[in-house]
């Protein structure tokens, strides 16, 4: 007997594995049968009431067996095709690139997987990687991208499925940069390491009682800048060197004397009342194409500001950093004491202080300094007086 036969007895007898579709309606099918996907969801849905087992593979087999063979030539990829894929598949949706190289989406993610394209490669973050960089939920960048801080791309994805969205490098720096609160200590706090360096700018705030979490980051080296690192009021300055390391070119004057730092000419005018000081800025800005002026009393940053038509920067003012950027003489009040950049300065003005912390008059006094040495032409001018 044989084996065929041997097959044909096991199923008369009831031995072995029963088909779930005979030969003969194989044979129906394959009649019935062109491919597409239409006709498969129409004969999957006729079967389905007699067979309630029947799959879509089920239906494809059975064409086969029933002698179906598909009339469409196979089409080889060339290498274009290839390099269209890997260009575009994580900047186009699945379809799209399907369409635009005249294929079916299964031709094209078949192929997409044998040259060995991720479904989340590409130059820029998805959400998951934002979530897995920075550890805020991938919820809470969502609704980032909802206010409209977050510019994103969204790439389009089947059947209804919520879009991929990508996040460039530069996207990411403008958030940071337009909205700095979303990652705050709170955040680095949860952070991972080992990090190969930690570096920690205006580091006498680090022994503050809330900013010394920031310490706990576990790092290889780390690193400190400050022009007052150990001046606190509190008596908290020692812990400056316990916790980045020892401090390095705080004597100025073999700094001056190496040429490493360059001599800043500092000059102060006596004045005779607070209208004085005001004259004096005015003269101050006709002179010069850039003046930043530090005023911590509010209502002389206001005079000034209506005055001479120069923005002023406080507490209250929408945009600060935009504000900083696009202006190029101002009044600063003590949110300019640390932090900012202004590069194309030429004259800093102390203007006006309220007599508070010591070590806040002498970090002021001290960065503008600091900051002149990259700037040449630089002046800081103090007006004492009433």
């Amino acid at each position: 007997m044989q084996p065929g036969e041997n097959e044909s007895e096991a199923r008369r007898s009831g031995r072995g594995r029963q088909p779930l579709i005979s030969d003969a309606e194989c044979l129906e099918i394959a009649q019935a049968f062109d491919g597409t996907t239409a006709c498969i969801d129409a004969l999957l849905e006729a079967w389905k009431a007699c067979r309630p087992s029947v799959k879509r593979h089920t239906i494809i087999q059975a064409a086969r067996r029933g002698g179906y063979k598909t009339a469409k030539q196979r089409k080889d990829w060339t290498p274009a095709e290839d390099q269209f894929v890997r260009d575009n598949w994580h900047k186009l949706s699945g379809d799209e690139v399907a369409t635009a190289l005249g294929r079916s989406f299964n031709s094209v993610n078949l192929r997409r997987k044998r040259l060995g394209i991720g479904r989340y490669e590409g130059d820029e973050f998805t959400i998951r990687d934002l979530e897995e960089l920075t550890r805020l939920d991938h919820r809470q960048w969502h609704e980032f991208i909802e206010r409209g801080w977050l510019r994103a791309r969204a790439r389009a994805r089947r059947n209804g499925a919520t879009p991929f969205n990508y996040v460039s490098l530069g996207a990411l720096r403008s958030l940071l940069e337009s909205h700095p609160e979303i990652y705050d200590y709170q955040t680095r706090a949860r952070l991972e390491g080992p990090w190969v360096v930690g570096c920690f700018d205006e580091v006498h705030r680090l022994p503050a009682a809330l900013a010394h979490r920031h310490a706990f980051a576990r790092t290889q080296y780390r690193i400190g800048m400050s022009a007052t690192a150990d001046m606190r009021c509190d008596g908290r300055g020692a812990l400056v060197s316990k916790m980045t390391g020892t401090l390095v070119g705080e004597d100025w004057t073999q700094q001056m004397d190496a040429g490493i730092v360059k001599r800043i000419p500092v000059k102060v005018i006596l004045v005779e009342d607070v209208e004085h000081k005001h004259e004096v800025v005015g003269d101050l800005l006709k002179k010069h194409r850039s003046v930043v002026v530090l005023c911590e009393a509010l209502e002389d940053g206001r005079e000034l500001e209506l005055r001479y038509g120069i923005p002023f920067v406080y507490s209250k003012t929408k945009d600060k950093l935009k504000v900083v950027r696009a202006s190029r003489s101002m009044v600063l009040s003590r949110i300019g004491d640390a932090g900012i950049s202004v590069p194309h300065c030429e004259v800093t003005v102390d203007h006006s202080g309220m007599f508070g912390s010591t070590t806040v008059r002498l970090k002021v006094e001290q960065d503008q300094l600091v900051s002149a040495v990259e700037w040449l032409g630089w002046r800081f001018i103090g007006l004492q007086g009433a």
